[in-house]
C-alpha cells in the first residue's frame, strides 16, 4: 500500500493502524481508492 492511505477519513485511524487490514471499512476504502487510481492513470495515459 502507498502512504496515500494514511489520509483516511476516520477519526482514530491511526490508533487502528496497527490492524487497520482487519477493517473492513479500510479495505473498502482502499478498494475505492485503487479503483480512483487506476481510472486516474487510464485517462492520464
Amino acid at each position: 500500500m502507498t502512504k496515500k492511505t494514511r489520509t483516511h477519513r476516520s477519526p482514530g485511524f491511526h490508533k487502528k493502524e496497527n490492524c487497520f487490514t482487519n477493517d473492513p471499512a479500510w479495505k473498502e476504502e482502499a478498494s475505492l481508492q485503487s479503483e480512483i487510481e487506476t481510472i486516474l492513470i487510464a485517462k492520464s495515459s
